[in-house]
């Protein structure tokens, strides 16, 4: 497909991402930090392990948004 030629970065530790909420509106999707990046075999970036205000859960990057790359 011609979607997926190109290489995209994969998300780091200490990024600031949208976490996608299937049953809310995406105008309250809660912000989140990345404290944990998990790895597939192919090296990239599959799932992360997030902080949100008073929470700490594990995502697919498939349902997080990035907003701000950590510098």
């Amino acid at each position: 497909r011609h979607k997926w030629n190109k290489l995209q970065r994969n998300f780091r530790i200490n990024d600031i991402v949208l976490v996608q909420a299937d049953n809310i509106p995406r105008a309250f999707w809660p912000l989140g930090r990345i404290l944990e990046t998990y790895k597939s075999r192919d090296g990239n970036i599959r799932s992360v392990k997030l902080r949100l205000p008073n929470s700490i859960l594990t995502r697919p990057v498939h349902k997080i948004c990035l907003l701000e790359e950590a510098e």
